[in-house]
């Protein structure tokens, strides 16, 4: 009952919005039309014009945000969603565009020393990794993957990004496709996604050729360097399978330069996201512990990063954890999850003290970014009421400061009014739920 009511709680919260919070905005020329007539009722037009924020990354210094916003495109035979990336201060006051074009860009982030902006666009075929510089210039492509980059992250020093990618087709397969013969067997011959670092140095021209990190049968999920820049520890599991990916997965490391790859954790449950903290000492992870759950468990566990017996931290509100950092004295892990019919940022002790709630609000928290220091975080915010926007906030003592006005401009017609219930079930276990009115709702009124 608790896993369900966890995710209905994130349904009930986007339908209550009204195609407020996951509804996205047209282009400005195509807002025109709508903009004059009367916004008296939601329609399917007018929810268009709400747009979507899909991710955050904070500056090092805590002085820039970026953002990703999603809007539909609709022209002559094009009908899609686009996602360009902004900037705002954090006082809000400059907020720029900062990618264009017909080809989505997204997954910002700043290097180490906050000077460039890295991000993934498709605009040269496949999907690469971009720089621009923050103070103004040229963006340029840093990969040149022969198939495309998943995820990427900066070293330390900014001089690398390491990045996943799906194995290249064999010869043979290309040939068997050239010669008709190419069946597509279920469950068998894999595309593996594999670890790669590339050299950043700014202007140095055409992107440059990437070292290799991982081979095998096993497919890379995710991963992090260590703050020296020597290691990198990653997620594993047997195959690409998404069924796969809830039974098993482990966590092993290895050098930046390349070389051998050691194991880390390889239990028999599914291990996950690991995070190095700031000191080098520890290794964060997600984990459903020596066994798989099907129904999707995750708590947060910590190992040594030289090797030994992982930890299990206390338990969040949820037990389905996603890390998003560290604290800068490294003794809190920091986890986004939902609480009750909220989502919030929660601080896990690595001393095994008891969870702590850093949010607040009765809304949801997403895109959750934190600078370097995790001094300050960004992050999108909606309620039942009102539509997304970006915020800033010191961790140590949340504030909410919004930077945004998305939706300044864009109708509200009237919403009902939602109101939060809460009972207790056979097993004793408080359940919350929303229970939104029709508008214009009189007391007594049967509906």
């Amino acid at each position: 009952m608790h896993r369900i009511s966890r995710a209905s709680s994130r349904i009930l919260t986007l339908a209550l919005a009204a195609g407020l919070a996951g509804a996205t905005s047209p282009l400005a020329a195509q807002d025109a039309a709508l903009a004059s007539k009367a916004a008296d009722r939601w329609t399917p037009e007018l929810s268009m014009r709400y747009r979507a924020i899909q991710g955050t990354a904070v500056s090092p210094a805590g002085d820039k945000v970026a953002y990703v916003v999603r809007e539909p495109y609709m022209e002559g035979e094009a009908s899609e969603y686009r996602s360009q990336i902004w900037i705002v201060t954090a006082d809000g006051r400059r907020n720029v565009q900062y990618t264009r074009g017909e080809k989505s860009a997204s997954n910002p982030s700043f290097s180490p020393d906050g000077r460039y902006l890295a991000f993934t666009t498709s605009r040269s075929g496949k999907n690469q990794v971009w720089v621009i510089p923050v103070d103004g210039g040229e963006a340029e492509q840093v990969t040149n993957a022969s198939e495309g980059v998943g995820s990427y992250r900066w070293s330390p020093d900014g001089t690398r990004i390491a990045y996943t990618m799906i194995e290249p087709e064999t010869e043979e397969r290309k040939q068997a496709k050239k010669e008709k013969r190419d069946a597509y067997v279920v469950d068998r011959d894999f595309r593996y996604a594999h670890l790669y670092v590339v050299p950043f140095t700014p202007g140095a021209g055409p992107a440059k050729e990437a070292t290799r990190l991982t081979s095998g049968d096993f497919h890379v999920t995710g991963f992090d360097w260590s703050p020296d820049g020597r290691t990198i520890a990653f997620s594993h599991q047997p195959d690409p399978r998404i069924n796969t990916s809830r039974v098993a997965g482990d966590i092993s490391v290895v050098p930046a330069a390349g070389g051998e790859v050691s194991p880390l954790v390889t239990w028999a449950g599914v291990d996950d996201s690991p995070r190095y903290s700031p000191d080098g000492r520890w290794i964060a992870f997600v984990s459903t512990g020596d066994r798989p759950e099907p129904v999707g468990l995750g708590d947060v566990y910590v190992i040594p990063a030289s090797g030994g017996a992982p930890k299990k931290l206390a338990d969040t509100p949820d037990r389905s954890a996603n890390i998003v950092g560290w604290s800068g004295d490294s003794r809190n892990v920091y986890v986004v999850e939902s609480v009750r019919t909220t989502r919030h940022l929660i601080a896990v002790p690595v001393d095994g003290g008891e969870a702590r709630q850093v949010t607040r609000g009765d809304g949801v928290i997403g895109s959750v970014s934190l600078n370097r220091d995790a001094s300050r975080m960004a992050f999108a915010f909606e309620t039942s009421d009102s539509p997304a926007d970006v915020y800033l906030s010191p961790v140590p003592r949340f504030s909410m400061t919004r930077l945004t006005d998305l939706h300044r401009d864009v109708p509200r017609p009237p919403m009902g009014r939602t109101e939060l219930l809460t009972w207790t079930s056979k097993d004793g276990r408080k359940i919350e739920g929303l229970l939104t009115y029709p508008v214009g709702y009189r007391e007594g009124q049967k509906v």
